[in-house]
Order: structure tokens, then C-alpha cells, then sequence
């Protein structure tokens, strides 16, 4: 009891304009027209037609400054994709397929002017076109455009007079900035069609995989293909492959990438080290990752933010129940401090996840206290732990209070906050709010997922429905 009254003197609730790390709340525009529910969750439709009709707790979402959720601050951002390579005819194009207006009916009339000057002369032309082809791409990639760039990587690859204009640089633009499985097609059309790999290819195509989480099996096969190919990997395919293997906490493949990577020739640089260290920390191998950072040492490369983070996080992870680990990762985070390295989210994240399996929510507290006294905010990844341990232990005025806080911050609810929010208010004994919270998820156009489903089935089976 002692220990959950600390817990709502610890939540802080300050004035939203004096606290320096929170967003202001604006009332500009006092009501959202919802989106339409999305026609994949008919059941959680029907659910919850049901239920409001006997329900009298309406919900009026309303419009807020929206935070990019996981992402730092794009400096880059509001200002017009400069690049060196594009010509004055090529900009007018790139402008032209950015305007609001534009209508993707109209490519062909457009991309036409781009190849005016290469059909007068396809020799001197081939260089010059594809470095405007590859601008172009780039920038639309810039502009969050990707079907356009595929469109307009299309509608070249289709022209007979331009098999050598896209070459392995676009394609692997291409394959970057594009949806993975839709990377995956055009990378397989590409080997279909004679149109060989090459190192950058290979390396955006493993890179994929890592972030698609294809099993190890299927890595390595494409590993020995591009060998078989004839094509070497370099540093940067290493790192990609010791990356590859975050995700299923594969932490002796790693060791064996690593290894084999020195035996290459190639000296791991911070990038190499900072992934091992990565691997390790979600292996929850802390003893392997000490290691690595001792070799780090010994080879005179410095420790980063990212080397921090992921000692940290090893230690997190580590058995919760074994002694010394906190302090540990405590340790690490204090050495961090006083080595001058400015501990970020992702730390700070981390130390508050480690508090929270342990069950000392008072020293978790504590941890979100200090990301203001460091100049920093939480992020999406915070509010969402906060409500996943208030709701887990029952705690719905906390729930109420944290979820207020992030709206106030300037958050908008993902997903992942919905399902956090429906199972947190589900356990506190309060279906209605969780219903209402499920209502506002469909009414913001987030499609339910595996998580949401189960949360929902929870929730009526906890009040016998």
C-alpha cells in the first residue's frame, strides 16, 4: 500500500507550459472528424456498436500537435531536397511530381521532357540520364513518395531504349526507400532479367532481410550467393550481417560473422562493435558484451552513446532476479555521465523497463524524473511502459493520469498505446473505458492486430461476456 501511494506522489503532473520537456497541448481545431473504421476489424466493429448502445461515455478525440513518434527532429525537414546532380530541367520535373496536384496519370507527359535531350544524342546522354533518374528518385524517397519513385523507376525500366540508364545505384535506391516485400519483387525481376547484382544491391537486400526478420537460413543463403556471384563482401556487409542477427537474439552466429569478418581483413570500426554489442544486449549475454567493449578499448576506439545503451540494456535484460545487475546498469549509466556522453531516450528507456521487471516501481519513477533533469522528453515508447505497468498492476487512476500526461506532451495514441491502454483499463476492472479506448482506436484509422484481439478477448472474459 505504502508502495503504491508513493507511485501517485512520484507521477508527475506539471503545469504544461513551465515543464521545459513537454510539448504544449494545442486547442486550435476543438473537434476531429474520424476517419472510417478500417474493414479488417468488422467483429471489433460490431463489439463495440453493441456495446455503445448501452454505453453512455461517448468519445470525442481531439485534434492535437502530433509528435513523428520514435523519431528525433528531422532538421531537414520544410526545406526543398537540394541535389548537386540534378539539372535545371531535371528540378522542374522533380517539382512537378512533388506538387500536391500532381496527378500520377500525368507521368508519362512528365518524365517524357526528361528524355527529349537524351534521344537527340543516347550516347553522350546515358551517364547524364541516369544521374537524373537517380536524383529524382532520391528526392521523391526525401518526400516520403515511394510509390511514386517506384512508379517512376517503372515507367523507365518499361522504355526498350534504356536498359543501361538504371543501373545498380538506382536500383538499390530504389530497394531502400520502397516497401520491403515490394524491395524483394523488384530485386527478384532484377536477377530474372539478367541484370546482375551488385555489391550495393546485395548489401541493401541483406540490410532488407535484417529488417524484414528472415530467418538466419535464408541470410546466409543470399550471403553465399552473392560469394558465388563473384561478388566480395566488404565492412559494411559484415556489420549488415552482425545486425541480421539482433532480432533472433542469434548471438553465436554473430560471434562467427565477427570473427570471420577479421579473418577477411577488415578492421571493425564503432559500427561493427556497437551492433555485437547490440546482439549481446538482447541476448542478455552482459559477460560477452563487457568483453567486447574491453576489445573496443584495446583497439583505441571510444565508447559511444550506442555502446552505452546497449551495455546498459544487456544488464536490463539480464536475469531479473539475479543481484548486481541493477547496479551494474546504473554503474554503466553513471560512467556514461561522466565520460561527457549525454544519455538519450533509449537509455533512460531501458533503466525505466529494467525498474519495471523488477517490480521497484518507486526507482522507476525516479529514472522518468531524471529524463527531465537531463533536458530530455519522453517518448512514445515511454508513455507506453508507464501504462503497461500502472495497468498491470491495477492502478487506473495512474492509467488515466499517464495517458492525459502523453496527450498533453503532444503524443498521438499508435497501436501499440491502444493495446497497452485496452489491456491496462481491462485489468483495472473498467470495460467500459476499455471499450471506449478500443472505439477511439478504430475511429483513428489503427488497424487491429494479434495483440488487440487478444486484449479485447481478455477483456470480456474478465467481465463474463
Amino acid at each position: 500500500m505504502a508502495e503504491r501511494f508513493a507511485l501517485h506522489l512520484l507521477l508527475p503532473s506539471p503545469p504544461p507550459v513551465k515543464t521545459p520537456f513537454l510539448y504544449q497541448f494545442h486547442h486550435q481545431n476543438p473537434t476531429l472528424q474520424p476517419s472510417s473504421p478500417p474493414p479488417s476489424a468488422p467483429v471489433l466493429q460490431d463489439l463495440l456498436h453493441r456495446h455503445n448502445s448501452k454505453s453512455q461515455q461517448p468519445v470525442d478525440p481531439q485534434v492535437r500537435t502530433r509528435t513523428r513518434l520514435g523519431r528525433s527532429r528531422d532538421l531537414n525537414r520544410g526545406k526543398r531536397w537540394t541535389h548537386n546532380n540534378l539539372s535545371g530541367q531535371g528540378q522542374q520535373i522533380l517539382n512537378s511530381l512533388i506538387d500536391p496536384s500532381f496527378d500520377s496519370n500525368q507521368l508519362d507527359v512528365v518524365l517524357a521532357k526528361l528524355f527529349e535531350q537524351y534521344q537527340e544524342n543516347p550516347d553522350a546522354g546515358t551517364d547524364f540520364l541516369t544521374a537524373e533518374v537517380l536524383g529524382i528518385v532520391k528526392a521523391l524517397g526525401f518526400y516520403k513518395k515511394s510509390d511514386l519513385a517506384l512508379g517512376v523507376f517503372n515507367w523507365v525500366k518499361a522504355r526498350k531504349d534504356c536498359e543501361l540508364v538504371l543501373n545498380s545505384s538506382v536500383v538499390a535506391v530504389i530497394i531502400s526507400i520502397g516497401r520491403y516485400r515490394e524491395a524483394m519483387v523488384v530485386f527478384k525481376k532484377m536477377e530474372e532479367e539478367g541484370c546482375k547484382p551488385t555489391l550495393i544491391t546485395y548489401n541493401v537486400i541483406l540490410n532488407v532481410y535484417g529488417k524484414m526478420g528472415m530467418p538466419w537460413s535464408k541470410v546466409i543463403a543470399l550471403f553465399d550467393e552473392m560469394k558465388s556471384d563473384g561478388v566480395a563482401p566488404d565492412a559494411y556487409t559484415y556489420n549488415t550481417l552482425i545486425s541480421c542477427c539482433r532480432r533472433g537474439s542469434l548471438h553465436e552466429e554473430a560471434a562467427l560473422v565477427f570473427d570471420k569478418m577479421k579473418s577477411a581483413g577488415f578492421r571493425p570500426d564503432n559500427i561493427t562493435y556497437n551492433a555485437l554489442l547490440d546482439v549481446y544486449g538482447k541476448s542478455r549475454r552482459p559477460k560477452e558484451a563487457m568483453e567486447v567493449l574491453k576489445e573496443m578499448e584495446i583497439n583505441g576506439l571510444a565508447p559511444s552513446i550506442v555502446t552505452y545503451n546497449s551495455l546498459i540494456s544487456a544488464y536490463a535484460r539480464d536475469g531479473f532476479e539475479k543481484a548486481g545487475k541493477d547496479e551494474s546498469a546504473m554503474a554503466i549509466f553513471e560512467e556514461m555521465r561522466t565520460a561527457g556522453c549525454k544519455p538519450n531516450i533509449c537509455t533512460f528507456n531501458a533503466l525505466i523497463k529494467m525498474y519495471r521487471n523488477r517490480g521497484k516501481f518507486t526507482e522507476m519513477m525516479k529514472i522518468f524524473d531524471k529524463i527531465k533533469a537531463c533536458n530530455g522528453a519522453p517518448d512514445i515508447v515511454t508513455w507506453n511502459t508507464l501504462l503497461a505497468v500502472f495497468g498491470q498492476n491495477a492502478m487506473d487512476s495512474e492509467v488515466s493520469g499517464v495517458f492525459k500526461e502523453m496527450k498533453r506532451a503532444g503524443f498521438v495514441p499508435e497501436r501499440d498505446t491502444f493495446n497497452t491502454l485496452i489491456s491496462a483499463y481491462s485489468r483495472c476492472g473498467s470495460f467500459d473505458q476499455a471499450m471506449a479506448i478500443c472505439k477511439r482506436m478504430l475511429e483513428a484509422g489503427v488497424t487491429p492486430d494479434l495483440s488487440t484481439y487478444n486484449d479485447v478477448l481478455a477483456a470480456l472474459a474478465r467481465e463474463g461476456l
